[in-house]
């Protein structure tokens, strides 16, 4: 049996239900899914739909209505490698708490949803539902993270205003905007040499969604840990027979990868610099991250990778920090209270968004107009959509990722995956070069990406990525001719 412990405890928060309401309500709940495999992703799409789902309590059932069957069997042995106690159902559309079809057309009040190029597009309206062009897997990937989130807020019955049920959304990872169609191509021949560090449940996400895109070169996998029962139903990789065997978790992404080269390193992320200047360990010029405690991630910057992509998640909410050129912003200044004698999240919050540390320790009171006077341009437009909401929320939306590793509790799967986009998104934008601006991403998965945080984080003055930038550039240097 999949242990959902650490779901039902962040969903009751959510819910404002007990645990064992919330156990029992969406173990009975229903969720009927039908798709139109002609559309370009969608038949991807609906692979890691149920699998995300299956996580999850509840029964699913799959209309094989027009769907081939080979990949109805596809589908439905793939849930059963996750959960074979709750096997997916495979019938015509009959009762359901909510319905879901992956095609541009559907009967009212069933949830359309169709993946465009590397973003998404759903609704529950009778509005016109269009693919503008065709989809990648970080397209199939991020509509199933996002439609999975709208059946976990459906299902458990997530109050306003902590969970926004959409009638209509479109969001793109790479972009960051609500025109997925104006993506970039993939480049024609897309090689990546890489080291992705942690392979959690952000980090699984990562390695799902770069085993559907057609990327190939070598991958440092790294992660001192084994593959435990707990993580099936919180993990994008791995099922019943990982949680028995106790593989190494690089291992497990290893064998997704099969494009690439990988070599899988049992190690923590604060050993890695040591094995880099003893030339056992290739040095990346790209990192991506799926670490889950700020003093990793540090451990990680020392690497003084050219570019070092972090997702991160904090309950349901998400988070994106990219550092380019081996700092300025470093994870430090993302992370200032795990340097020891660093100023906190108020202070931290105070300096990017202008307002006064006095006014943000007042979690109750009510954000007003009158206090944006003084702010910045950037500041105004990255405070105002809080106008009205309690100054708690704001701290909450800018500040959930700035997480202590005792705070970590691992997400449900949505919401890794919601993050992994974010990770695989920055990488094809860096990739394409159409990489936009801001360097700070958050949002919750239960509101979506409608209320983006999107900022552009500068270096935090007397940060060690400012005060010793020039030794920092001599040792990338002395790496890279080395690599």
């Amino acid at each position: 049996m999949v242990d959902h412990s650490r779901m039902l405890k962040l969903g009751a928060q959510a819910s404002e239900r007990s645990e064992s309401e919330l156990r029992d309500h969406l173990e009975g709940s229903r969720v009927s899914i039908g798709l139109d495999p002609i559309i370009p992703g969608v038949a991807l799409a609906a692979e890691v739909l149920v699998r995300t789902l299956r996580r999850m309590p509840g029964v699913i059932n799959l209309d094989p209505s027009g769907v081939p069957r080979d990949l109805v069997d596809r589908i439905v042995a793939q849930a059963a490698l996750i959960d074979p106690d709750r096997p997916i159902g495979v019938a015509r559309q009959g009762e359901f708490d909510v319905g879901i079809r992956l095609a541009l057309a559907a009967p009212r009040g069933i949830l359309r949803a169709v993946p465009d190029l590397h973003g998404y597009r759903l609704t529950t309206g009778s509005g016109e539902l269009r693919q503008r062009r065709p989809a990648s897997g970080l397209g199939s990937a991020s509509m199933a993270a996002a439609v999975s989130g709208e059946v976990f807020k459906t299902i458990a019955a997530v109050k306003a205003p902590r969970g926004i049920r959409h009638k209509s959304l479109s969001f793109c990872p790479v972009t960051l905007s609500r025109r997925p169609e104006n993506g970039p191509e993939l480049p024609a021949s897309w090689e990546l040499s890489a080291m992705l560090i942690g392979l959690g449940a952000l980090g699984t996400g990562t390695t799902l969604i770069l085993s559907t895109m057609p990327v190939e070169g070598v991958l440092d996998l790294i992660d001192p840990q084994r593959y435990a029962p707990e993580n099936v139903g919180t993990y994008s990789l791995g099922g019943v027979q990982e949680g028995r065997d106790g593989p190494f978790k690089t291992d497990v992404a290893a064998a997704a990868l099969p494009r690439f080269e990988t070599h899988g390193w049992q190690r923590f992320a604060g050993e890695l610099p040591e094995l880099v200047d003893g030339s056992s360990l290739q040095w990346p010029n790209v990192v991506l991250s799926g670490l889950d405690s700020p003093a990793a991630r540090l451990d990680a910057q020392r690497l003084r990778a050219d570019r070092m992509i972090d997702g991160g998640t904090g309950g349901t909410m998400v988070g994106l920090h990219v550092s380019r050129d081996g700092g300025q912003p470093c994870m430090s200044c993302y992370f200032p209270e795990a340097t020891a004698g660093g100023p906190g999240v108020i202070d931290d919050l105070a300096l990017m968004t202008g307002l006064s540390p006095a006014l943000l320790v007042r979690g109750a009171e009510v954000l007003k107009e009158h206090h944006l006077a003084g702010l910045d341009a950037d500041q105004q437009a990255l405070v105002r959509p809080y106008v009205g909401h309690e100054v708690c929320g704001l701290v909450s939306a800018l500040g959930l990722t700035d997480l202590k590793s005792d705070d970590y509790q691992p997400s449900v799967p949505f919401v890794s995956l919601a993050a992994a986009t974010l990770v695989v998104g920055r990488l094809v934008a860096q990739e394409t070069g159409v990489e936009p601006p801001p360097n700070f991403v958050q949002f919750d998965a239960l509101g979506g990406p409608n209320r983006l945080t999107a900022v552009r984080r500068r270096a935090r003055p007397g940060c060690e990525c400012i005060r010793a930038a020039g030794i920092i550039a001599a040792v990338r240097a002395k790496r890279r001719a080395r690599g």
